[in-house]
């Protein structure tokens, strides 16, 4: 059974029932929309905030709608934002679909004066056992209650009221006072009404200009840190492949300084497994794989000079580097028993000469 009832400022639909969420309730329940916030944890363990309104309250739970699935048993806290209250609860049951949103019963843990309104039981109803005829209602605007005789009085009724027995005059004084304070009532409520949404407006334009301002700020400092950071290793990369082609560039120099000097062992230890040298022109000229095929070039070259060193110039070096290696270019004159002038070109990978070419250049000319 469903009642309209007029409670101080609040309009509420009381419904009386025995079979609520499939079990025997005693308390009675208020049709009322309470705009609340659900916070709990989806299937995936991620939390969630939705906010949502109630359909149905009373003291120890309520039915709510929920976009979001929940299971039977699930934990979840209930927070009333414009009162400041809140309280953890468990789902007892599931209900219809209605557009797109789940009927869920939940209990509190915390019951009582929750939501912050009076049930019909609580309220005292006005009976005319409670109006005592005294000049004091005279003062809030009600002299006919006044002019009433107090109870055992036994003041004579004038003239023109003998007509009217004193149970008409309160009936309809009573019915004047129930229309007044139904009327005040509705304008109390629809103010009411009307304060709650406006709070609820902007409380949703306050927590979406939040949420921008936070998400706003997120992207900027992201957008910062990833600048920095970027700045950062470049600036470290640049570092690292200037120092790595600085010593690259020694290693070239001392590569050719160990071929004019005769020293076999040093110019070998330069090479990869499997480098590939191109000497080209001269009596060494072709293509040879490996250090053994290189080696014995470099065995034939000091043994041309008797195994003595030659004297050496050597030309401004130039270098050109990438994460894949760095090559090398400069020109040569070697002095001794048979002088040759040779244009170079070292690949290093890794770290190690990886491939030589020997370039004979008898045009070349170096400056002093």
């Amino acid at each position: 059974m469903c009642t309209i009832e007029i409670v101080g400022n609040v309009i509420m639909a009381t419904q009386t029932s025995t079979a609520v969420y499939n079990e025997k309730r005693t308390e009675q329940r208020l049709l009322l929309s309470v705009p609340i916030l659900l916070k709990f944890n989806n299937e995936s363990g991620k939390p969630l905030i939705e906010k949502t309104h109630t359909v149905v309250i009373n003291r120890a739970g309520a039915k709510v709608l929920t976009g979001q699935p929940v299971t039977l048993g699930m934990r979840l806290e209930v927070a009333i934002p414009h009162m400041k209250r809140g309280s953890w609860a468990t789902v007892v049951w599931l209900g219809d679909q209605i557009e797109g949103k789940q009927e869920v019963g939940i209990a509190l843990d915390q019951t009582g004066d929750l939501w912050g309104v009076q049930f019909p039981d609580e309220i005292q109803q006005l009976t005319t056992s409670d109006l005592d005829p005294s000049p004091e209602l005279a003062e809030i605007g009600i002299p006919e209650l006044a002019a009433l005789p107090a109870s055992g009085s036994q003041t004579p009724q004038p003239a023109l009221e003998t007509d009217l027995s004193s149970a008409d005059m309160l009936s309809g004084i009573l019915r004047d006072l129930a229309r007044k304070a139904i009327e005040e009532c509705l304008g109390n409520a629809l103010q009411e009404m009307k304060q709650h949404s406006d709070i609820m407006r902007q409380t949703q334009e306050d927590i979406a200009t939040q949420a921008e301002e936070r998400l706003r700020r997120a992207v900027e400092s992201a957008v910062e840190q990833l600048e920095t950071r970027s700045v950062e290793l470049t600036e470290r990369h640049r570092q690292a492949c200037e120092q790595s082609l600085r010593a690259i560039e020694a290693a070239a120099e001392e590569h050719l300084k160990a071929i004019a000097a005769g020293n076999l062992e040093a110019v070998m230890a330069e090479y990869a497994e499997n480098v590939y040298m191109d000497w080209v022109g001269g009596p060494l000229d072709g293509r040879y794989t490996g250090k053994a095929a290189v080696r014995e070039v470099w065995t034939k070259f000091v043994a041309a000079n008797d195994g003595k060193p030659r004297p050496v110039r050597l030309g401004k070096l130039a270098s050109y580097a990438n994460p894949k290696g760095a090559s090398l270019e400069t020109e040569a004159e070697y002095g001794g028993k048979t002088p040759v002038k040779v244009r170079h070109v070292l690949v290093y990978r890794d770290g190690v000469l990886n491939t030589e070419i020997w370039q004979i250049a008898p045009a070349i000319k170096l400056s002093d």
